[in-house]
Formats: structure tokens, C-alpha cells, sequence
């Protein structure tokens, strides 16, 4: 069974390209130079949680100026 989790991200522009930030995990960040690059490295950005074997938070519901970022349990 494949199973995802889907957090809420915040994509702003900033002085080189799009800071990503996740209101429910706020130490996971990333920056890009374009919205392509920004989805993929937000997903690097939460897999951190999952390669050093952290607990979990549960998502939250998104907000105004927030996308979801599917992230596969694994």
C-alpha cells in the first residue's frame, strides 16, 4: 500500500529565486531558482525526517498562500 502525507508549504520569492518553509515542520527549508526546482526540493526537504527516522507530525490543514507537497511514507 503506498501511503502519503501531505503538508502544507509556503512558496515566497526572495532575493535569488523561491524560499520554500513548512508551517508544520519549520526546520525543514529549502530555496530554489524556479517553481519546478522549488516543489522537488521541498520534497528533500521533508525526507530528512524520514532518513534520519524522526516522529512524524501529523500535517495540518493548509492556509491562504500555501500549496500541499505530497510526501510518500516510506
Amino acid at each position: 500500500m503506498n501511503a502519503n502525507l501531505r503538508y502544507s508549504a509556503k512558496f515566497e520569492p526572495d532575493t535569488v529565486g523561491l524560499a520554500t518553509s513548512f508551517r508544520d515542520i519549520p526546520e525543514a527549508l529549502s530555496q530554489a531558482d524556479s517553481p519546478e526546482q522549488a516543489h522537488e526540493l521541498a520534497l528533500d526537504a521533508l525526507a530528512f525526517y524520514f532518513d534520519e527516522r524522526r516522529a512524524i507530525p501529523l500535517p495540518s490543514a493548509v492556509q491562504r498562500g500555501e500549496q500541499m507537497i505530497n510526501c510518500p511514507l516510506m
